[in-house]
């Protein structure tokens, strides 16, 4: 990756011994800005640095620094502070909102395709993509791929996708008086386990709902069939679910040029593996996902990208062909913990965005300053459901765990900071007095920083925006400062 352009910047240093005071007494601290956003912080003296730079030039960058002894701000390159590797290929949306594909070991910087906004580092999870065909609904008659239609028209290539390319399907509804779907090849999920599927869809004409459901008896939990349905037309919302216990959720994201990508999560049979099938409905009924209707023979939806995977939230679109694809996971790390970490003491500050809450009993790590294991541990994650978390871990036990207060929020921006010292331990969230703890001890052998992970476990699906760790234990003013 190249490093920041700068056209023009200015730089001012202020602290109590005035302009440009010492950097010396606590050491560097490392800061990783992976969203876009200037950096504005206080170094571990109280001096703080305020950059300006053109901002087309800034939008498209990302900034790196570690304040070195010596020479303030020293900004690096992304490979010169983090090792990263994917073992597969993976999509983002890029700064136009143009969905693209980031090779094998190459990050994704992500931005919302709707308002163009800087999202940051996205990593996550490995999924795989058990829908063949993802960008191809089938012919004319239906039946290519395996998949069965009724009631409508296909046409392959039709209107321009989400990535740029003109590979969506228009699906128009004929005039008959009856149920319209296209559905899925059968498949065998595994007992008890959430799926999720996901597609892009658009209004090709008319005023159309759109549908995903789970058909009763065909593999999915629950005496009432999973299902929801989706307006497109206006602000794009979910106007209807249903099936208890097997519906989970759904959700509805808008990805710019009337393009909307829906999704619903349901629950496999917990008994039986019976094979399992999904229909995509087109409806005229905002509270009904599989009407007997009257069509008009011009109205319908595009469609492109589908996706099926086991997990209980949908993760970035993985293209397929005649086979399933599996994205590999995001692996993150900075290279050393030298020369910015302190052993006796230090903060640790993260911005974060989740695409989805995690998981009941995941206990997601987004920043984990470790030995290597579970056994030396300083980290920010989740308890498993919407609490932020800070976690302390010394001799392979609990020393300090606790959330830090506030609830996350699904695609809204968070910040929260563990301050550590032996006897002094304390938290903040967006500017909010968090925690404390005067638990004695401290982790010892600390040997890296991840970045969406503790170890090989505690595995994160989310945006980190910015991770920023100062060598002393902040107080608690301060911690409320740095996360406002």
């Amino acid at each position: 990756m190249t490093p920041l352009t700068r056209s023009r910047n200015r730089a001012r240093f202020f602290g109590a011994g005035g302009a440009g005071g010492t950097w010396l007494t606590t050491g560097p601290t490392l800061d990783l800005a992976f969203a876009g956003v200037p950096l504005d912080l206080n170094n571990p003296n109280g001096d703080s640095i305020d950059l300006e730079f053109i901002p087309q030039n800034y939008q498209v960058a990302t900034q790196y620094s570690i304040w070195e002894p010596g020479m303030a701000l020293v900004s690096k390159n992304f490979s010169d502070i983090i090792t990263f590797t994917r073992a597969s290929s993976a999509t983002y949306f890029d700064a136009t909102g143009t969905l693209q594909t980031a090779a094998t070991d190459q990050p994704r910087f992500d931005y919302d395709p709707s308002t163009l906004a800087a999202r940051g580092l996205l990593i996550e999870e490995a999924r795989t993509n058990l829908q063949t065909y993802s960008a191809e609904f089938g012919t004319a008659s239906g039946l290519a791929y395996g998949l069965t239609q009724a009631n409508g028209t296909v046409t392959l290539n039709d209107a321009v996708a989400p990535d740029g390319t003109t590979t969506a399907t228009s699906w128009i509804e004929d005039l008959t008086t009856s149920g319209r779907y296209i559905s899925s090849v059968n498949f065998t999920p595994s007992l008890n386990t959430y799926y999720t599927v996901s597609v892009f869809v658009k209004i090709a004409s008319g005023s159309r709902y759109f549908g995903i459901l789970f058909p009763t008896g065909a593999g999915w939990a629950g005496a009432t069939q999973p299902a929801a349905v989706f307006e497109l037309s206006g602000s794009g919302t979910v106007t209807f679910t249903s099936g208890s216990p097997g519906f989970i959720s759904a959700s509805i994201q808008p990805v710019g040029n009337g393009w909307y990508r829906c999704a619903t999560t349901a629950l496999s049979d917990p008994t039986s593996t019976t094979a399992a099938r999904i229909q995509l409905r087109l409806s005229n009924s905002s509270t009904s996902v599989a009407p007997n209707y009257a069509g008009d023979g011009t109205s319908g939806l595009y469609l492109w990208g589908a996706q099926l995977e086991a997990g209980a939230f949908p993760t970035s679109y993985i293209p397929t062909v005649a086979s399933t694809v599996t994205r590999a996971v995001d692996v993150a790390q900075v290279n050393t913990v030298s020369p910015w970490y302190n052993a006796a003491e230090g903060t640790l500050c993260a911005e974060v965005m989740l695409p989805s809450l995690p998981t009941t009993g995941t206990f997601p790590n987004f920043v984990s300053i470790n030995d290597g294991g579970p056994n030396e541990v300083l980290a920010l994650g989740s308890n498993g459901v919407a609490d932020r978390q800070v976690v302390v871990r010394a001799g392979g036990a609990p020393l300090w765990g606790t959330n830090a207060g506030g609830a996350l929020t699904v695609n809204v921006a968070s910040k929260w900071a563990l301050g550590a010292k032996s006897g002094d331990y304390g938290s903040a969230y967006d500017g909010v007095a968090g925690s404390t703890s005067s638990a004695v001890g401290f982790p010892t052998g600390i040997t890296q920083m991840q970045l969406g992970r503790r170890g090989l476990s505690n595995q994160s699906t989310l945006w980190l925006r910015r991770v920023t760790y100062y060598p002393r234990r902040l107080s608690n003013a301060e911690l409320q400062a740095i996360t406002a």
